[in-house]
């Protein structure tokens, strides 16, 4: 598989694994799942790692050129990405990656293609200079191998995935649903999220490198807006709920300025919108705050409801006292009469 097609796979994996469910705890599929991407992720840049450590190895070989303080670098980085494996730790794991992983690499790449472009300084005997040549196609091979193995390995983890996400959404609806709120939108998005996932496996059923790229392409940039429209509806869906509720109690609310936080996210949850560096960031950040507002002003909520509640029940009971006070003092009783009302006995 081409390294570009390969490049698309595991970007597109820390994007949509960096994306979760903001008001749902992790469950244990999530956590599955996330190890097994991290197991992937790491699986590929040690296949890396040792692609790059051959090619050390065949300089030092053909060219007596010794780069092994670049090779115990990265064999120390990959030891120490291991742990973040381990521990399941996605967040060190990124960030380990970002740096030092990669300056590494440079490095590491930068030296080797400065030995290689001034092959001709080294005289080297066209014998010589053929089986560096062909060792080092070998190498290229072996790469490449290892990295398709692994891209396959991370579609797989990617339908996983996205299998779970639908999973969830199709929970939140009928959850919803049982509360007689809204819930036609959702259902739409959950189709489309549906449908990108079948086109991306039919896709890998097709086995052509070009289909699968454009349809994991879309299947990514997909998700992103429809995680974003899912979770803006069902908190729209709340509110509406909500605001009936308080309505209903003559209670004041806050949710007009949660309603209008969610409006303003609107560019980045149209279809089409392409996310810069820091957009998710904003979409995620404001989903998060409103769903921890709008449950802390639930409460609140919650609390003056009961005690308009409170209320209501009292003035009703003052208001059948006062009627029957009226009635008891309107009455021409007699003594036995009166005395049978408070619970004598009359004769």
């Amino acid at each position: 598989m081409k390294k570009n097609i390969l490049k698309g796979f595991l970007m597109a994996i820390v994007l949509i694994l960096a994306v979760t469910v903001f008001v749902r705890a992790a469950n244990d599929t999530d956590q599955a799942i996330g190890q097994q991407a991290l197991n992937v992720r790491y699986a590929h840049l040690e296949c890396k790692v040792n692609y790059t450590d051959t090619q050390i190895d065949l300089v030092n070989k053909y060219l007596n050129v010794d780069l092994s303080a670049d090779k115990n670098t990265l064999n120390s980085d990959l030891t120490q990405l291991n742990t973040f494996v381990v521990s399941n730790n996605k967040t060190e794991f990124d960030s380990f990656v970002l740096n030092p992983l990669t300056p590494d690499f440079k490095n590491a790449t930068q030296d080797l293609n400065n030995i290689k472009k001034d092959l001709k300084n080294y005289n080297l005997t066209n014998d010589t200079k053929t089986a560096f040549k062909n060792d080092l196609k070998a190498a290229n091979q072996v790469y490449a191998d290892c990295s398709s193995e692994q891209a396959k390995a991370m579609t797989n983890v990617m339908i996983k995935h996205m299998d779970n996400v639908d999973n969830r959404w199709t929970e939140i609806i009928a959850d919803m649903q049982k509360k007689n709120i809204s819930i036609s939108d959702m259902q739409s998005i959950d189709q489309e999220l549906k449908d990108r996932l079948q086109d991306f496996q039919n896709a890998i059923t097709s086995g052509i490198e070009s289909t699968i790229k454009e349809a994991l392409q879309n299947l990514t940039n997909a998700h992103l807006h429809l995680y974003a429209r899912f979770e803006t509806s069902r908190l729209k869906g709340f509110m509406g709920r909500i605001g009936m509720l308080a309505d209903r109690f003559n209670v004041t609310t806050n949710l007009s300025v949660l309603d209008q936080r969610l409006n303003d996210l609107s560019q980045y949850t149209t279809p089409g919108h392409k996310y810069q560096v820091g957009d998710f960031n904003k979409v995620w950040s404001t989903l998060k705050d409103t769903s921890k507002d709008l449950m802390n002003d639930s409460k609140d909520i919650l609390s003056q409801m009961k005690i308009r509640a409170q209320e209501i029940r009292n003035q009703r009971i003052l208001d059948r006292n006062n009627t029957g006070n009226r009635t008891f003092g309107n009455r021409n009783m007699t003594g036995n009469q009166s005395g049978r009302f408070i619970g004598g006995r009359g004769r």
